[in-house]
């Protein structure tokens, strides 16, 4: 695959923030009665968004983005549903740390992506610092490429390799652990970047990084699972101006 493509979606890295749609604009009115009845609306809407704040508080609040992404055009051929570790990976064998990784990767990109298109990650862990339980140190080499869907062939659109560090924390111990994201993926966009990020580590990362052929295969085996585990139409994947390229069998259900 190619590394030079723009990676347009590192941007936009940071864990937990949403975007909040700009509200309409309204006009001043010089008529009073106009102005009391808006205010009458606004205040009834306040006091319904608390009540539903309050109803809700303690559980987990759907992402905009992520709602907004499986709803849109659900029912045309070409829509995309959004990269779930659960679905497409965790009957492979269950990582908590994987999980996390990939989860992180296609979830907190996911918030600027085209809601036509679905971003696959790639996650091949390097090492991991768990000295604090509060701030867990992923060491990863990363890939993310958006797709978009053109006849039976995924397209990437942009992407490309974003090496680093994704910041975890951990719930429970041992085979009840588990780990949640916290903060932004501290990325490596340099060699010296990667030196500085990866330290004891760097050498595990170059020979990671530098394995092309191993890298490819495991990927288009992630597409593969992607496409089998949403029972999509599509038999090919391309990268680039590269020719589109047949998908491997899918690892599910065998």
């Amino acid at each position: 695959m190619r590394k030079n493509l723009l990676f347009a979606l590192v941007t936009a890295m940071a864990l937990g923030s949403t975007a909040c749609a700009a509200g309409d604009v309204t006009e001043s009115n010089a008529l009073s009665g106009t102005i009391l009845e808006e205010t009458a609306q606004e205040e009834t809407a306040a006091e319904e968004t608390t009540e539903t704040l309050e109803n809700t508080q303690g559980q987990e609040q759907p992402d905009e983005q992520a709602q907004q992404h499986e709803q849109a055009h659900h029912n045309r051929e070409d829509f995309l549903p959004m990269f779930s570790y659960n679905m497409v990976l965790a009957d492979l064998g269950y990582d908590p740390l994987e999980a996390a990784a990939y989860d992180y990767l296609a979830f907190e990109y996911n918030r600027v992506s085209d809601v036509d298109h679905v971003l696959i990650p790639y996650a091949k862990i390097v090492d991991i610092d768990e000295d604090n339980p509060e701030d867990i140190l992923l060491y990863g080499d990363y890939y993310l490429w958006e797709f978009e869907k053109q006849d039976d062939t995924l397209v990437a659109v942009s992407g490309g390799h974003c090496p680093g560090i994704i910041h975890l924390e951990r719930f429970g111990e041992g085979e009840n652990a588990s780990y949640s994201p916290v903060g932004t993926m501290d990325e490596a966009f340099t060699d010296e970047d990667a030196k500085d990020l990866f330290g004891e580590y760097y050498d595990r990362y170059v020979e990671i990084a530098s394995d092309d052929e191993t890298r490819d295969k495991e990927y288009a085996l992630v597409i593969a699972d992607y496409v089998k585990a949403n029972k999509l139409k599509v038999t090919k994947y391309q990268f680039g101006g590269e020719d589109a390229v047949k998908l491997p069998e899918s690892r599910l259900g065998q």
